[in-house]
């Protein structure tokens, strides 16, 4: 890391982010087997749902993420013994493409709390829409909190890329 600098606490911490993600992704599904198979009440079982979705939607990326990343500063620490101007434009570029992704995650964050809002100040006798309520409302909340702490460490990121 001593190579690349810029890189050591970024790195670090996106590849603790995504190990805790995968983690996460693997309860909720051990949770949705559990909610969904054990339990076998339509709340439970609607949670069980949106969990299990969940665990699809973060599991892989995290995945990714983790196991890519030592890779990743191996050779930005070796291009940029060769040429560290250019490694720092190319990151740069990077960084602000990653960044201006994450608007759409807010999208899906937003989405996510409005359709469980909605389930839950629906009308209705079936607690199965109840339990998805909950669902969509939880990872919306953990959703927000977890990227709004990896969007602040990109943007350090890329500011110290500028520097």
């Amino acid at each position: 890391m001593e190579n690349f600098p810029h890189s050591a606490s970024y790195f670090l911490a996106e590849s603790e982010a995504s190990a805790r993600g995968f983690l996460t992704a693997v309860i909720a599904i051990a949770l949705s087997v559990y909610f969904i198979f054990v339990l076998k009440k339509p709340f439970w079982e609607g949670l069980g749902y949106t969990l299990l979705l969940v665990a699809f939607l973060i599991g892989p990326p995290s995945a990714y993420v983790f196991l890519r990343t030592d890779g990743q500063v191996a050779a930005l620490s070796e291009q940029y013994q060769n040429d560290p101007q250019s490694v720092l434009n190319q990151e740069a570029v990077r960084m602000s493409a990653v960044i201006d992704r994450y608007r759409y995650i807010r999208i899906v964050q937003v989405v996510a709390i409005n359709a469980g809002l909605l389930l839950l100040l629906f009308p209705s006798k079936q607690s199965l829409y109840k339990g998805i309520a909950v669902g969509l409302i939880w990872f919306a909340v953990s959703n927000f909190i977890t990227e709004y702490y990896s969007e602040a460490r990109a943007i350090l990121y890329l500011q110290q890329l500028h520097k």
